[in-house]
Order: structure tokens, then sequence, then C-alpha cells
């Protein structure tokens, strides 16, 4: 075997070798590309379930939203009546005072003696007027004065406030 021959043959080994290599790495290429393929198919799935995961939270979040804006509504017109009843609070308590302070005159049906009805005007129905006790003990002394007056000591009436 002459020189030439050992060459020629030594290459022809170094083909076949680098064609067996070449074709294990394109065998291995297939099978990480056939990898990739599956990865990136379940990459996709996960996205979509992700993306339906969040969509089911914006939904959450915006009825969610929906509730608390409803409830700030009813808040705001809850609010808004309380302040028309203190409103109209303030208005009734101006009507019924005087620029001085003092209840106006008033009528206070008293009691019924047979045909006879006492009735009493008062411009003072308050010692202070500002309390309630104070209010109603005058009118019981004013009222009992008068029907001592009216219908004399022996006698009973009908009251009502």
């Amino acid at each position: 075997m002459s020189v030439s021959d050992t060459a020629a043959l030594c290459q022809e080994q170094a083909n076949s070798t680098a064609r067996s290599e070449l074709d294990l790495l394109r065998q291995r290429n297939a099978e990480l590309e056939a990898k990739l393929e599956i990865d990136r198919k379940k990459i996709d799935k996960l996205e979509a379930e992700l993306e339906a995961e969040r969509e089911e939270k914006r939904i959450s979040a915006s009825e969610e939203i929906d509730k608390v804006k409803k409830k700030n509504a009813d808040l705001f017109e809850n609010f808004d009546l309380k302040r028309k009843v203190a409103n109209f609070r303030k208005e009734q308590e101006l009507k019924n005072t005087t620029p001085d302070g003092q209840m106006p005159a008033q009528e206070r049906y008293v009691g019924i003696w047979g045909m006879n009805e006492v009735i009493v005007k008062d411009k003072e129905f308050t010692e202070c007027g500002k309390c309630p006790q104070c209010d109603e003990r005058i009118r019981t002394v004013r009222v009992k004065e008068i029907i001592k007056k009216k219908l004399g000591n022996g006698t009973k009436a009908l009251f009502s406030f």
C-alpha cells in the first residue's frame, strides 16, 4: 500500500466518521426541535390559561368597583337626605322662635268641663327658653291656676297635651 492509498483510506474513514457525527448531530437537532415545539405548545397553553384567569380577575374587580360605586352613591344620597332633614329642622326651629329667642304665643288645649273649653294662651312657655323641663313645669302651674279660677277647687278636668 502506498502512501497515497493510506491517505485516501484515512480520508475515507474521516469522511465516514464525519458523516456519522453529522447524522448524530442532525438526529439530536431534530429531537431538540421536537422537544422545543412541545415546550412552545405548553407555554401557549399556560399563557392562554393565565390570560383567562386575568380576565376573570378583571371582571371580578369591575363588579366589585360597581358595588363600591353603588354603595358610595347610596351613602351620598343618604348624606344628602340627612343634610336636607337638618336644614328642614333648622328652618322649622327658626319659624317656631321669635327674634328674641322666645317661643311664639301658642294656644294649647287644656281640658273640657261640660261645654266650656279652657284654652291657655301663653307667650312665656319657658323660663330659660331652652329646656323642656321648664316648659312643662310652667304649663302645669299655669293650667292648674286657670282651672282653679275657672272651674273651682273640687272639680276634675280631662287633660290633653
